[in-house]
C-alpha cells in the first residue's frame, strides 16, 4: 500500500473516531480514592453497618429486607431487629464473612468481590444449621457478577451485587425522608463503587465497536505513532548532546519527560539561579513544530510566578505568557521552528537563554 492510501485510511479513523459521543471523565469514588474498593472485608464492613437496623444510617431494615426478599423470605417487612456480625468462626476455624440474626431467621452470607466461590460451604452450612436452634436460615453468596447455582454451594444462593442494588434502590425511596447524611452518602458511594467494579468494561457501546472494527487500522496507526516517539527522542537526545550547558553560571540538570496521551516529547533543564528561583526550560518536540516554556521548579503560586518574571525582566530577557489550561507557563524564543528544522536553529536559541540567564541582572 502506498503512503497516500495509507494516509487516507488514517484521516477516515480520525473522523470516525471524532463522531463518537464525547464520554465525560468519570469522577472516582471515595472508596477509589482510599484504594480499598477490592478488599472483601471492607465490603462487609459496610454491609454489616446498612444490614443492621439500629445503626445511625436513619434506613431502618431497609437493606436487611431487601436480601430476605431476594431469598423469598415470606416476612421480609416484619424485620425489624437483627444482631450482624462479620468474620464468624465455626467450630472447625473456618471464616463466614457475615452472620445476622434476625431473631426469628438466620442469615450467614460469604462476600466475594474478586476472588472465586471455593470457600467451605458444606461446614458453613452446618454451622448456620446449628446455631439455628431449628429456625429458619438462608446462605447467601454474594458476588461481583452472577453466577450459576451449584451443588458445591450446599444451599448457598448466589445473589450478585447488582441484584441487590437494584431490588435495593427499587425498596429505599420510602426511607429517604429519615435517612440521615453523610450515610446516605456513604451507601451512595459504596453503590456507585461495587456496581463499576461489577462491569465488564467501563468503556461505552459506541467507542468499543469502533475499537474492534477498526482494530487492523488503529494498531498500523499506533505503530507508526510509537515511531514517531522514537524520533522525537531521538532528536532530543541529539539536541543534548549539542548543547553546551558550560555557558550556564548555575548549577543546571537536564532531564527527559513524555505523557503518554500527548504526541510530544519534551527536554527539560532545571537551572537552580536562587533560593527562590528555578527556571525550567522546557523544550517540547512535537509534530507542528518546536516550542520553548519556562516554569519556576520551585512552585506555581503568584509568588513563585512572579519571581520568575522579575529575574528573566531584569536580564532583559523577552517573554510572553502561554495561555494553556491548567497550567502556567511563560513562552520564550521562536514558535516557527518546524519539525524538520536543522537541531543547530535550536540549539541556538537554548544556548542563547542559557548565556542570557547568567548575566549580571539590570537594577536600573
Amino acid at each position: 500500500m502506498t503512503a497516500s492510501p495509507v494516509r487516507a485510511t488514517f484521516e477516515k479513523l480520525l473522523r470516525e473516531f471524532h463522531r463518537l459521543p464525547q464520554v465525560q471523565p468519570r469522577e472516582p469514588t471515595l472508596l477509589e480514592i482510599t484504594g480499598f474498593q477490592h478488599q472483601e472485608l471492607l465490603a462487609s464492613n459496610v454491609l454489616a453497618f446498612y444490614l443492621d437496623p439500629a445503626k445511625p444510617h436513619g434506613l431502618g431494615s431497609t437493606l436487611l429486607a431487601t436480601l430476605l426478599d431476594l431469598v423469598a423470605h415470606p416476612d421480609a417487612e416484619r424485620i425489624q431487629h437483627a444482631d450482624v456480625r462479620t468474620e464468624v468462626y465455626t467450630d472447625q476455624g473456618k471464616r463466614l464473612d457475615l452472620v445476622i440474626d434476625a431473631r426469628t431467621v438466620l442469615m450467614g452470607i460469604e462476600n466475594k468481590i474478586y476472588h472465586e466461590a471455593v470457600n467451605p460451604f458444606e461446614e458453613y452450612r452446618c454451622y448456620l444449621e446449628q446455631i439455628s436452634g431449628g429456625r429458619l436460615w438462608y446462605g447467601i453468596l454474594l458476588t461481583l457478577r452472577p453466577i450459576a447455582p451449584s451443588p458445591a454451594f450446599y444451599g448457598f444462593q448466589p445473589i450478585s451485587y447488582p441484584q441487590l442494588f437494584q431490588a435495593l434502590l427499587q425498596r429505599i425511596g420510602g426511607t429517604l425522608l429519615s435517612a440521615r447524611e453523610p450515610y446516605l452518602t456513604f451507601l451512595r458511594d459504596f453503590i456507585r463503587t461495587i456496581s463499576d467494579l461489577s462491569r465488564e468494561t467501563s468503556m461505552d457501546a459506541a467507542t468499543l465497536s469502533f475499537f474492534r472494527d477498526n482494530q487492523v487500522d488503529i494498531e498500523r496507526l499506533l505503530e507508526g505513532i510509537d515511531q514517531l516517539r522514537t524520533e522525537m527522542r531521538q532528536k532530543l537526545q541529539t539536541l543534548k548532546s549539542l548543547i553546551d550547558t558550560s555557558v550556564c553560571a548555575f548549577p543546571i540538570t537536564p532531564g527527559f519527560w513524555r505523557s503518554q496521551t500527548m504526541l510530544s516529547d519534551i527536554l527539560v533543564y532545571e537551572v537552580n539561579a536562587s533560593s527562590s528561583v528555578a527556571v525550567n526550560l522546557i523544550i517540547h518536540a512535537k509534530p507542528t513544530g518546536w516550542m520553548i516554556n519556562l516554569h519556576n521548579a520551585k512552585g506555581d503560586q503568584p509568588s513563585h510566578r512572579a519571581a520568575l518574571e522579575d529575574f528573566l525582566r531584569m536580564r532583559g530577557i523577552a517573554m510572553r505568557p502561554r495561555n494553556f489550561p491548567n497550567v502556567w507557563r511563560l513562552g520564550y524564543g521562536s514558535d516557527s521552528l518546524a519539525y524538520d528544522a536543522p537541531l543547530s536553529q535550536v540549539q541556538e536559541e537554548v544556548q542563547g537563554f542559557l548565556r542570557q540567564i547568567s548575566q549580571s541582572p539590570d537594577r536600573e
